[in-house]
């Protein structure tokens, strides 16, 4: 599985983070190591996909949160796991939450605030 780390957020060792490639668990077109459930791909392969990904950067796969990505101006404030609708940013106060987003075309953007963690 290929994950791209952040030379940024390498310098937080209180924060995990990682970047998934199209590459994983071999994969193939036309989803490849897709983690979306709004592309077509089979629901069990995208739950396979998702739990190897979060476990290999050493998150737990049931503490993650996710979100329907639109375009909008919708933030959600993240207080537990799981599927908290739809918006466009997710911000969290609340350690071992982890915070999931799928990109496509936009380009994404990730925040810490290093004194509040």
């Amino acid at each position: 599985m290929e994950i791209l780390y952040s030379s940024v957020f390498k310098n937080f060792p209180e924060l995990i983070f990682g970047f998934s490639t199209k590459i994983g668990l071999n994969r193939k077109a036309p989803f490849y190591f897709n983690m979306s459930f709004s592309v077509g791909d089979k629901t069990e392969n995208v739950i396979e996909n998702r739990v190897a990904f979060f476990t290999s950067i050493g998150l737990n796969p049931e503490q993650i949160a996710y979100q329907k990505q639109i375009h909008s101006d919708i933030i959600k404030f993240v207080e537990k796991p799981g599927n908290v609708g739809e918006s466009d940013a997710l911000i969290t106060k609340y350690s071992n939450i982890g915070l999931a987003v799928s990109t496509a075309d936009c380009t994404p953007i990730f925040l810490y605030d290093k004194e509040n963690k």
